[in-house]
């Protein structure tokens, strides 16, 4: 074969190669170019949910939180737990139910007559716990169903607050945990922090809550004005810390609750898991509350693990998943009409409460519980797969008992707020709608504007008489520091002045309400 052939072929032969490495760095420019285009749409569109909330509330700065209502709150607290990061929002509360074990009269209390500290009824317990907690967040201030789950929550805790078992110190501090826990899961754990509105969302929202509860925050706070719900979370949590240090423990009874509570975690996956599962909840307890339940501490490599686990999910759900297209609904959002049920939609080991539906017990979840031998909706009829009435919720020993207590307490939860404290500008009963904290109903003689006292706010998006505005004034007890919005009867308040300007501009009460709240946000 002559030189000039064996050229040719060897020509050939390299472009040939060329052409295939052109090709191969063509098709990696192209797929490198598709993932950044598509973390960016991720990104995009994870925000704009972002965005979208957190235009739809006007809450732009720390000194806009003083005016945030219940309904606000509960809506921000909606859209975090059900939209944006409901795992760990859920594990924030579940978080929180264990550093409550860890106190020591709680612990001793809870050993005594709860169900908790039994392993077979331990299951359910935690259940209508997590049911009664999320209630708080998915059900509007007015509803009949967070008023409910209020009432009965009051009702089981009613003798032992008589009896002096459960102290105030004691709510308080619950309540501190499941305010502050979520935020800090948020921050440590998920794809993004909560921002400073969403985190005044989640204090407004159990502020009021410890209201419906009627805890008695002077007694333990020494004081029941807070000039918003950030301040008030940072007073509750200079409190909590020092309380900590006294009543968060080892005992016995701390230890047993430990012990049966990790066994229920642990159980509801399958054994192969749960030597590694063990190792993650020591890592995740934090070292406090492994000191008070006798754990042990995790090692190196199994922490280093548990955190760069944690760090990946953060990054995948931040650039590569996109946000979710439908709500996770723990609880069902109204009664079944028939039968006047709740569904329970989300557990831990036992479904209670939980509908038999094909899904529940044929979809992916159902297969692999069944392939471990766990228990899924309709396995046990005495889980009541048909649902929850409110009495059912509780110990064994009391289902079913209670309603019209649970009822009555209920409906003391949903009326307004007379001479307690909140931290929201309105009343159970006020009603969203318009741009601004109340909305204006201009003619609506049946429009309550009640504010409950004890919030350091001066403004209300209505007309008021002069003996509304005395009423007012003396309810609230504000500081002669703060500037008057309303005025007395011989002067005008920044609300009457907007009002005149409003008629002399020829614009709407809306408008004035808008001048309001620049002219005090100026001062």
């Amino acid at each position: 074969m002559s030189n000039a052939t064996l050229t040719g072929f060897s020509a050939a032969g390299l472009d040939g190669h060329n052409g295939a490495a052109q090709q191969q760095v063509s098709w990696s420019a192209a797929f490198a170019l598709a993932l950044v285009a598509y973390a960016s749409a991720c990104s995009f569109l994870r925000f704009r949910r972002f965005k979208d909330i957190h235009g739809r509330f006007p809450y732009p700065d720390r000194a806009s939180l003083s005016r945030m209502t219940n309904e606000d709150a509960q809506a921000i607290v909606h859209s975090m737990s059900s939209w944006e990061c409901p795992l760990f929002f859920d594990l924030g509360l579940r978080y929180a139910l264990f550093k409550t074990y860890a106190v020591d009269s709680i612990a001793s209390l809870l050993v005594a007559v709860s169900d908790l500290a039994q392993p077979d009824q331990a299951p359910k317990r935690y259940e209508d716990t997590e049911i009664i907690f999320v209630a708080f967040a998915q059900f509007h201030p007015n509803s009949p169903l967070l008023h409910q789950a209020v009432g009965r929550m009051n009702y089981l805790h009613a003798p032992y607050i008589k009896s002096g078992k459960i102290t105030n110190e004691d709510l308080v501090y619950v309540l501190y945990t499941a305010m502050v826990e979520p935020i800090r899961f948020f921050r440590l754990y998920e794809w993004r922090a909560m921002s400073e509105m969403e985190e005044a969302a989640q204090c407004t929202l159990w502020k009021y809550v410890g209201d419906m509860m009627e805890i008695n925050y002077a007694a333990v706070l020494g004081k029941n004005q807070w000039r918003d719900a950030l301040e008030f979370r940072d007073d509750v949590t200079r409190w909590a810390c020092k309380y900590e240090e006294d009543h968060v423990r080892p005992s016995a009874e701390v230890e047993r609750l430990g012990e049966v509570l990790i066994d229920l975690l642990l159980s509801a996956y399958p054994k192969a898991a749960r030597p590694l599962g063990y190792q993650l909840v020591l890592v995740l307890l934090g070292e406090k509350l492994r000191y008070a339940f006798r754990l042990p501490e995790p090692g190196v490599a199994v922490t280093a693990f548990a955190y760069s686990l944690l760090l990946l999910r953060k990054l995948f759900l931040r650039f590569l998943a996109l946000p979710r297209r439908n709500p996770l609904k723990y609880l069902s959002d109204a009664p079944d009409p028939k039968t006047g049920r709740m569904s329970h939609n989300r557990y831990l080991k036992e479904p209670w409460y939980t509908p038999a539906t094909w899904s529940s017990r044929w979809g992916p979840v159902a297969l692999a519980t069944r392939a471990y031998g766990g228990i899924v909706p309709g396995d046990k009829p005495e889980l009541k797969p048909e649902g929850f009435l409110w009495e059912d919720v509780g110990p064994r020993g009391k289902m079913g008992k209670g309603a019209e207590e649970s009822a009555n307490l209920g409906q003391r939860a949903g009326r307004p707020i007379q001479g307690r404290t909140s931290t929201t500008t309105a009343a159970p009963g006020a009603q969203m709608g318009g741009p601004y904290p109340t909305s204006l109903r201009e003619g609506d003689a049946s429009a309550s504007y009640e504010h409950p006292p004890g919030y350091q706010q001066d403004v209300h998006a209505s007309e008021f008489s002069s003996s509304q505005r005395a009423a007012h004034a003396a309810a609230a007890g504000h500081d002669s520091g703060l500037m008057s919005s309303f005025g007395q009867d011989d002067q005008a308040g920044v609300w009457d002045a907007a009002k005149k300007w409003a008629a002399a501009a020829g614009e709407s009460l809306a408008a004035a309400e808008n001048e309001v709240w620049k002219r005090i946000n100026k001062d």
